[in-house]
């Protein structure tokens, strides 16, 4: 009996498809981007392939590349029905974000296009074998196919070192004095529990009122839109309040505990649109945390961030800060993909002391993983305590880690400790307790 085997559908994807196109209606200067890779050949869909040209022959002529027009330029070719008429045209853009992602979903149309061509070439060359053709004129098909799905390299400028540092390119503004350039790309991470979201609060509540936090003064009041994934909404006013939030209108919040649906994945558009039409005059947008906005598997994490990093790219070309909130893995690093630091500007790491108890409440130190050269002294680590004040309101007060560590030492060694003890329970190396201490008689002695 034979057996015959349906090939499988070739491939393409849909969704890249109309993310390109509906990208391209939300903001018409994407179509430069798709053009620098895309040729409307490489739709899989007919339909999508005429709409393509369509936008083509417009940004080509100079006319705008949006639904209207497209959908006028469509109807007097004729071309109307063959693009799946008006209502298909206007449904493009449904739930795409204003930042779509046009790059990220046209590699995957061109790859797609390439593996059809490849397909499509494998079989000429096996019906050619099949026929007996001359041997030299396979393998002539075999490099002409090799050719024909390599991808073309692409056109890069270049500029000598003399004619680059003469460009007048914008200075870098800070949204804190000292520690967040404007714009940039932040992570903050923490073991659970050791006090991300307060210390993130606390941050945003300065750069929306223009005033310090820690050592740091925010000089302009920035609006802020903080998304919280975890607390529930008493909670979370609770803490507003405590930090002296409660009368601060330009940091606004966005609760999922609030929403009557749970909050889409982050990597989708949904959650992205979502975003960006409540950003509104927004400069820094705060993300806690990734573990309940973005929660992945091993195997999907790597393909997630892609498509968060790329949308954390469009905003930051659109001058918008971002800090996204992240836990800790048991190696002491940020949990999942290492990959997520590759574009990052600063990445700070939050851990409690060594000789924190639970009684002490919040106390923390600050350490900076990542500041790309630019923190110069401002990157030395912090010890922070958050406590009440007499009036009730969280109070944060902090000092130089070394001086912290200092105190401990002098602490332990008067109490009789050894230097070997005295390591086990701060992590002080024995010859740095040793010169803390050396340092601190000597300064006494005189």
């Amino acid at each position: 009996m034979t057996v015959y085997q349906t090939a499988p559908p070739l491939p393409h994807s849909v969704e890249a498809e109309r993310s390109v196109l509906g990208g391209i209606l939300l903001n018409e200067s994407a179509i430069d981007t798709a053009m620098q890779s895309l040729v409307p050949e490489d739709f899989f869909l007919s339909e999508n392939t005429t709409i393509f040209a369509h936008m083509v022959e417009l940004r080509n002529h100079r006319a705008p590349v949006d639904a209207a027009s497209l959908i006028d330029a469509l109807q007097r070719n004729g071309d109307l029905e063959a693009a799946g008429g008006a209502a298909y045209i206007s449904s493009l853009a449904d739930g795409l974000p204003q930042l779509a992602h046009v790059d990220y979903y046209a590699q995957i149309v061109k790859d797609d296009a390439w593996r059809r061509l490849a397909i499509h070439r494998a079989e000429a060359i096996q019906a050619a074998a099949f026929s007996h053709e001359d041997i030299a004129e396979i393998n002539k098909r075999f490099r002409e196919t090799a050719d024909a799905i390599r991808p073309a390299q692409e056109w890069i400028p270049t500029a000598s070192a003399k004619a680059f540092c003469g460009l007048k390119l914008p200075r870098s503004a800070y949204l804190v004095d000292g520690l967040i350039k404007s714009p940039s790309m932040i992570e903050l991470f923490s073991w659970r529990g050791v006090g991300k979201t307060m210390f993130a609060l606390g941050l945003s509540n300065a750069i929306s009122s223009g005033s310090s936090f820690l050592k740091w003064k925010a000089s302009i009041a920035a609006p802020v839109l903080y998304l919280d994934g975890e607390l529930d909404g008493d909670e979370l006013q609770k803490r507003l309040s405590f930090l002296g939030a409660g009368d601060n209108d330009k940091l606004n919040l966005l609760c999922c505990d609030m929403l009557e649906d749970p909050f889409p994945h982050l990597a989708t558009a949904r959650a992205q649109k979502i975003i960006e039409d409540k950003l509104g005059e927004a400069k820094f947008l705060v993300l806690d945390n990734l573990s309940a906005l973005a929660p992945s598997s091993n195997e999907e994490e790597g393909a997630h961030w892609i498509l968060i990093q790329t949308w954390l790219k469009a905003l930051k070309r659109q001058g918008i800060s971002t800090m996204f909130l992240h836990h800790a893995g048991h190696a002491g690093h940020a949990r999942g993909t290492t990959r997520r630091e590759d574009l990052l500007d600063l990445v700070i790491e939050l851990k409690h002391p060594s000789d924190h108890k639970a009684s002490e409440g919040l106390r923390l130190e600050i350490n900076f993983g990542k500041t790309r050269r630019y923190l110069g002294q401002l990157a030395e680590p912090l010890e922070a305590s958050l406590t009440t004040s007499l009036d009730g309101d969280g109070l944060w007060t902090y000092r130089d880690l070394e001086d912290a560590r200092l105190a401990q030492v002098v602490q332990l060694k008067a109490s009789g400790k050894t230097w070997r003890q005295i390591e086990d329970e701060t992590g002080v190396p024995k010859s740095t307790a040793q010169r803390l201490w050396n340092e601190t008689t000597a300064s006494k002695s005189k």
